[in-house]
Parts: C-alpha cells; structure tokens; sequence
C-alpha cells in the first residue's frame, strides 16, 4: 500500500526521483547515489506519525543519528553530492559544511584573503580543514584562520608574511609541513619556529628561504624528530648541518637533496645513521654513498660529464667487500653526449654482475632526459637497453633483476616529480 505524497519526507531540494513507496518511505537520492546506497536500511516513519511539535523540521530524524553514524555516511561521498545535501535544510547544511571544506588554498595573487575568510566567519569555528596551502598571502590570516584548521594534517606556506607561520604549532596532527621562500629574521627565528612543531611531523620540506641574519645562534632545547626531510637547494641544507639546529639528524629515515654540495652531502651522510632512502640531484661528482645501509637510491645526474654515473659504479670503498641491503636504484641522466649513455650502461652491467654491494638489488628503473636535439633516439634507446639486460642476463643477474626504462623531457626542475613522461 502505498502513502499519500505528503507523508513522503523530502530529504533534498532538487527533485527526487526513483521513490518506492510502501508503508514507509524509503529514500533515494539520484544526485548522490551514493548517498541513496547509504541510506537505503534507513526507513523513516510517516510524518502523520510525528508528534506535531516536531512536524515543523522534517530533518529530525536524520538529526537524532548518532554523531559518528553520520559522520559515517558523510565519508562516503564526494564533494557534490555533500553539497546537494547541505541544500535540504539548514540542520543539513550546518552537519555538512565542515565536509565541504577539507582543503583550503589561499593564493594572494588571485583573490585577496581577508574577503574569502568572511565566509567562515559567519559560521561557528569548526577544525575542519585537513590541507591548508598559503601562497604569496600579503596579510597575516593566521588569527582567523587557526580555529578552522588545528587539525590538519598537511601545510604549505610559500612567500607569505612570516606572521603566518604562527599557526604551525598549533597543528596538533601536522603530518607533512613545507616552508617555500620565506624570508626569517635570522636563523635562531627559524630554528624556534621548527622546536616548536608537533611531535606528530614526519615530513618537512625546505625550499628557498633566507636569513637576515645567518650567523645567530639558538639556544633552545628540544629536539624534533623527523621521517624525511626535502631541501630544494644547497643553502637550504646547510642550517640543518649546524650543532644548534633542532631537527635531529639521525632520526632520519629518508632525504631528497637538490645540489647539495660535495662537502655538505658528506657531512649529512655521517649524521643520518639510519638512513634508508636518499634521492640526490647533483652537478658535481658524488661523494661515497652509504650503500653498505641503504634500501633505496635515486641519482639525477644533469653534468652531462662522462664519467660521473660511471665512478659511482666503479670507484672502491670501504664496504665493497660487504653485501649492502641496497633493494631499489633509480638512475636519472642526461644525453647530450652520444657516448655517455653506453658507457654507463656498460660500467654499470660489469658493477651488478662482481660487487656484493649490488647484490641484493630487486628493482632498477633507468630513467633518460631527451637532449635539446630534435633527432629521434627512441630506437636507439631501446637498443641501449637491450644490449645492457643480455649483458646482465650473460653474468647470471638477470632476471633476478626487476628493469624499466623510459625517456622524459628535461624540464628545469626534476627531483622525484619534474618529469614529464613520453611515449617511447
């Protein structure tokens, strides 16, 4: 038996369709089918049957779910389809506008902050955001902002006022933290900013700050313990160095280092004890690598210098004679020089089949840059390759060994993520 359209309660405001109605309503929503998927179990009485001093807010029901049931239901839709819920009514809205806002971007030279921030202001602070991006803010929104975002989990400041900074600490499940062209005081200034984020970060990526004044000295006393660390180029390295920096070195997992001096690169790799995974891009001939306690090691080599990839292979040390855990190589490498990629292909086919410190590799990925030329090496790539696999497959490595290869543009920055891949 079916009821009358009146005890049909609406859940949405635009039109619902597909209703099957018998001596209950059930819900279906086409807008947000998930949404339907969710709800369907969930039978709603007539509302003959509501006490009419409820009648005035057809929402009540789905207002008396329990908190995490609905926040429950709410994780399993996307973006539009919260919005079409948020529009039924104003219960709705308000349980759905925290879901609506999970990442904020504020980028200075599109839209100025403060007219953006008035939209939240005419709501109650909820800690909603879970992604928070600042880009060239010319204001300090870090007042307004910090009620709406103390738990996220990732953060990105770049080339804003230094004022919003001040809402890091605050971040009680800060995860992943970039600091992007900033400009401190002095140096001790960015040490404290860095004592004082939450014992929950794990990754930090410096990129492009500067210091007035470099010569400072801090004199706090805790230390922060980190997963990984990102630095865009040699200054940005040299501060983590110092005996005063709060970042502990040896609680380092993993790195990816831009151009970091021979020197430096030395000096990070005696105090990184347990390091796993480093990523280098570098433009001068490497130091020797902790192979004998890494289990992951990417190189970009840009010199476009014979001979450097190869004294990697080649060149002796202490741990030679020691199987190394090295399990994954990625080797990136420019090809102006005709010569430069058979050689490395050959240097390197002679250090996996003798030295024990290549002995446990699974996985090698052999990344090309395309030269500037307009000729077509596709083929010859390809053929480079496949000479290098037979060459390993003939000293009994292959197939142990897990290769892929391709051919990307050169683009002006490439640590881990400026390539752009192609068909070869």
């Amino acid at each position: 038996m079916s009821l009358p359209l009146k005890d049909v309660i609406y859940v949405v405001s635009p039109p619902i369709q597909d209703f099957d109605l018998h001596s209950r309503a059930k819900i279906y929503i086409k807008p947000a089918q998930k949404f339907a998927r969710i709800f369907h179990p969930l039978v709603l009485p007539p509302i003959s049957s509501i006490p009419a001093a409820t009648q005035q807010d057809p929402c009540l029901p789905i207002r008396d779910l329990p908190l995490e049931l609905f926040e429950e239901i709410l994780s399993h839709l996307d973006v539009p389809a919260i919005k079409v819920l948020s529009l039924a009514s104003s219960t709705l809205h308000t349980a759905c506008f925290p879901h609506l806002f999970r990442s904020l971007s504020l980028n200075g030279d599109l839209r100025p902050a403060p007219k953006f921030l008035s939209v939240f202001q005419r709501h109650k602070p909820i800690p909603c955001l879970r992604r928070i991006e600042l880009k060239w803010l010319k204001e300090d929104v870090s007042r307004a902002l910090l009620p709406w975002c103390t738990k996220a989990h990732t953060a990105k400041i770049n080339g804003s006022l230094i004022g919003n900074t001040a809402i890091l600490p605050s971040l009680t499940t800060l995860e992943d933290l970039e600091l992007a062209n900033l400009s401190f005081s002095s140096v001790a200034d960015f040490f404290a900013l860095l004592s004082n984020l939450p014992s929950t970060l794990k990754q930090l990526k410096v990129r492009l700050n500067t210091f007035r004044d470099s010569q400072s000295t801090w004199t706090g006393s805790r230390r922060v313990e980190l997963s990984r660390l990102e630095t865009d180029s040699a200054p940005d390295l040299v501060p983590f160095l110092r005996a005063d920096c709060p970042v502990s070195l040896p609680s380092l997992r993993a790195a990816s280092l831009r151009h970091p001096k021979n020197h430096d690169l030395g000096e990070f790799i005696q105090k990184t004890s347990l390091l796993l995974d480093l990523s280098i891009e570098t433009e001068h001939r490497p130091v020797t690598l902790p192979l004998w306690r890494l289990k992951s090691l990417s190189i970009i080599d840009r010199t476009n210098v014979l001979g450097i990839l190869a004294d990697f292979f080649t060149t002796p040390s202490d741990s030679d004679d020691v199987s190394s855990p090295l399990e994954s190589l990625n080797l990136t490498f420019s090809c102006n020089n005709w010569l430069m990629p058979q050689q490395i292909f050959r240097h390197f086919a002679v250090a996996l089949s003798q030295q024990p410190r290549f002995h446990h590799l699974k996985t090698l990925h052999l990344t090309m840059m395309r030269p500037f030329s307009t000729v077509n090496i596709s083929k010859m790539f390809d053929g480079w390759v496949r000479r290098f696999e037979l060459d390993l497959e003939a000293a009994g490595r292959s197939p142990r060994i897990n290769i892929t290869s391709e051919i990307v543009a050169a683009l002006g920055h490439c640590l881990g993520y400026g390539f752009r891949s192609e068909m070869i």
